[in-house]
């Protein structure tokens, strides 16, 4: 619920990403690999399509050997090679028949070359006559051979492939590995489902058939472990046993491998069935299975040579690009039945899971450092992390993390009288883990650390213990609850008056005690379907955190904090991506008294870019403000207030400039921080936008260069509205941020 005490780790300088991208751009340098057969001098400058008009060109030169030449390319991409050339006017046409354009052929092709600059450069010319596209009039399921799906009808729902759409290879190979995916979660393992796609070339019509071959229901069978060194195989197939149990559902085995990996100690995991035809299930399942599989995929070859030889009668053939390589043409079908002994069809129902994983090192060891440069924050820090797995016994692991630096407020370049602090900054943490606790349902991680750092006004020391538990609900859902226990220490402060101001009623976000404890329980639901958590692209995300202050022995507060977040990534085009965020927090304080630290704060580059770090807060409204203090000036100040009550929402455009290196952003952010929760009174649920605890928007720019570690952002944000001008501070109508990760 609270933020970090701290700068936000990810906020730093990555000579990594910086690394990286010099190594990129020495591939403009280099020269042809003369070596390969057809490969010449001239870079690809760029290819040109006549002709193109129901397609994006790009689409087409994704699947051509022929590349434009870009930074970063190996081999021979980029460089012009007569042969793949040659072979790439083929793929033309057969992209065009795969998307139901079978009449599209290229009716001339030119290379111009270009030998003045510093390097020779070829362009390449491709011109295309489309055709006519066909379209789908027909879809048929085989779906009454298979026996336990009661309700075909909607068995067969909301599939990529629709009767009056345009045909598409690639839609009706979705909708067969999707009916496939659909029998095996009906606990078919060894299910088979065969497309036969005809296509009526003249009337530029195509009529799509699906047959099924079920197999046997079946189960969940022998687990072996294979690769595994220093974990024995009782632990591995104790942590994925209550996953692999009774009727066989494919997803199972993607939450047994994802289980396998949450336990830390794999750098590879795979969770495979046995389903080929070994001799041991022959010997077993000879009579049964051998019989009934053999007569299913006969009658399933009869019936599609049937309907091979229906349709043709009617016009139809089969299309010269099939989808489906296990689908046979006519001939084929026709061989199979004549030649039966090519048939063996032993499928045992009880299906052996094949695990083969790749243990971590028994130690790793990572050093580095950097910069932190943001508006309202700059330092310099160093880092070091050691891991240390099976510790005493297979599966512990214990952790130390240690970092330091110095810091200064607002900033090392622009410093202002009576308000900045500079000094050391550091954390020591020593963390130990434990998968499978508490009858294997949970996992365990404990800590322990103290923390020295910066708030705009003062310093403090914070040591800290936490205990946790997390589990795997599913494939997308974790589930996290725990304790922690901190003790905080004020070493100074830059201003003098702040606990000795006069206060109102209700204290709480407003004083910051010399010393006080901070004790609470927290628990977390977390919903994560994103395609890529380090640079989301397509899917969504969503998580509530709760949080319960409790009073005693070294707690002094009691309170209860909610914090509901959503994010969702939607694609609108090949690189393009609209990614947005809804997010907000309460704080419902019972003690009437919460430091300001522990409090709400918005600004900085994960969530209002425009604003330094926690810089959108509450402020005082008129001299009468209570929570206004006086300065040793005699001038009135603002105090470090924060708040009880956030909210925000984010609005960011993705586009893809380099592919696969570098991208642009677009981004609107907005927030707000109100002194008043939610439930009890006092919030403005009308805000207005601009001005003190009213909303705050920023717009900019953002640039990401992709890294192994992560994308290496930049952004810079613009403000849209103006903070309160009683803020002792006047900002720059600018902030900019350097950090790894994006920010939602």
């Amino acid at each position: 619920m609270r933020p970090a005490s701290g700068p936000r780790s990810c906020r730093v300088l990555a000579v990594v990403g910086v690394v990286a991208v010099l190594a990129m751009s020495l591939g403009a340098c280099r020269s042809a690999p003369t070596s390969i057969p057809g490969v010449t001098e001239f870079r690809v400058d760029r290819i040109e399509f006549e002709g193109v008009t129901a397609f994006d060109p790009r689409d087409i030169e994704d699947v051509l050997a022929t590349e434009s030449f870009r930074l970063g390319q190996r081999g021979a991409a980029g460089w012009y090679n007569r042969f793949a050339l040659a072979s790439d006017l083929q793929r033309v046409e057969a992209f065009y028949a795969m998307r139901g354009y079978f009449d599209a052929e290229v009716l001339d092709h030119e290379v111009t070359f270009d030998e003045d600059g510093r390097h020779p450069k070829a362009t390449v010319r491709i011109v295309v006559d489309e055709g006519l596209p066909g379209y789908i009039t027909r879809i048929e399921y085989d779906v009454d051979s298979v026996r336990q799906v009661e309700n075909g009808a909607e068995f067969v729902r909301d599939l990529p492939v629709q009767v009056g759409t345009r045909y598409d290879q690639n839609a009706i190979n979705a909708a067969r590995s999707e009916l496939r995916r659909r029998l095996q979660e009906e606990s078919y393992a060894y299910a088979r489902v065969d497309a036969r796609v005809y296509a009526d070339r003249a009337n530029h019509r195509v009529e799509v058939y699906y047959f099924f071959d079920a197999g046997p229901a079946s189960r969940f069978g022998e687990i072996s472990v294979f690769g595994n060194r220093q974990i024995p195989d009782a632990y591995v197939v104790d942590r994925i046993q209550r996953r692999l149990t009774g009727s066989w559902r494919q997803s199972r085995l993607r939450l047994a491998q994802l289980d396998l990996y949450d336990m830390g100690v794999f750098t590879y995991v795979g969770v495979e069935p046995d389903l080929g035809d070994d001799a041991r299930s022959a010997a077993l399942f000879e009579g049964r299975w051998s019989v009934e599989g053999r007569e299913a995929r006969i009658a399933l070859l009869e019936r599609m040579a049937a309907h091979d030889a229906q349709m043709a009668a009617r016009g139809f053939d089969l299309a010269d690009h099939h989808v489906d390589p296990e689908s046979a043409p006519t001939t084929r079908v026709a061989g199979l039945l004549d030649n039966l002994d090519q048939i063996e069809e032993v499928r045992d129902p009880d299906v052996a899971i094949r695990v083969s994983v790749r243990e971590s090192p028994g130690a790793s060891y990572r050093i580095g450092g950097g910069l932190g440069v943001a508006s309202g924050r700059d330092e310099a820090f160093a880092r070091g992390t050691a891991l240390w797995r099976n510790v005493f016994a297979p599966l512990n692991q214990l952790e130390a993390n240690l970092r330091g630096g110095y810091a200064w407020l607002p900033s090392f370049f622009r410093k202002q009288e009576n308000i900045e602090i500079e000094g050391w900054i550091g954390e020591a943490e020593l963390g130990f883990r434990r998968p499978g606790v508490l009858f294997d349902l949970f996992d365990l991680s404990t800590s322990v650390g103290v923390e020295r750092n910066l708030k705009d006004d003062y310093a403090y020391i914070q040591p800290s213990a936490t205990i946790a538990f997390d589990r795997r609900l599913s494939s997308i859902a974790r589930l996290r609850f725990g304790y922690t226990v901190d003790f905080v220490n004020i070493l100074g402060r830059s201003r003098d008056g702040q606990s000795d101001a006069e206060a109102p009623d209700r204290l709480s976000c407003y004083t910051v005690p010399d010393q006080y404890g901070f004790t609470h329980a927290d628990a977390s639901l977390q919903f994560d379907a994103r395609d890529n958590p380090l640079q989301a692209w397509d899917g969504w995300y969503a998580a509530v955190a709760t949080e319960v202050g409790v009073d005693g022995p070294i707690g002094d507060y009691t309170y209860v904090g909610v914090g509901p977040e959503v994010r969702w990534y939607q694609p609108l085009g090949r690189r393009l991506s609209l990614a947005t965020r809804l997010h907000a927090e309460t704080i419902v304080d019972f003690s009437e008294e919460l430091p300001a630290k522990e409090c709400l704060y918005l600004g900085g580059g994960d969530t209002i870019r425009g604003f330094a770090e926690e810089t959108v807060r509450p402020y005082r409204d008129d001299q009468n403000d209570p929570f206004l203090r006086t300065g040793t000036d005699g001038e009135p100040e603002d105090a470090t207030v924060g708040g009880l009550s956030s909210y925000g929402a984010n609005v960011e455009a993705r586009i893809e400039a380099i592919q696969d290196l570098i991208f642009l952003a677009v981004f609107v952010d907005a927030g707000a921080v109100s002194r008043h929760d939610f439930f009890t009174g006092g919030f403005d649920w009308s805000p207005q936008i601009g001005g003190d605890q009213n909303l705050q928007v920023a717009s900019g720019l953002g640039l990401r260069i992709l890294t192994p570690i992560g994308p290496f952002r930049l952004d810079f944000g613009w403000r849209l509205t103006e903070q309160n001008p009683s803020y002792p501070v006047r900002p720059v109508p600018t902030a900019f941020f350097l950090s790894i990760g994006e920010a939602f």
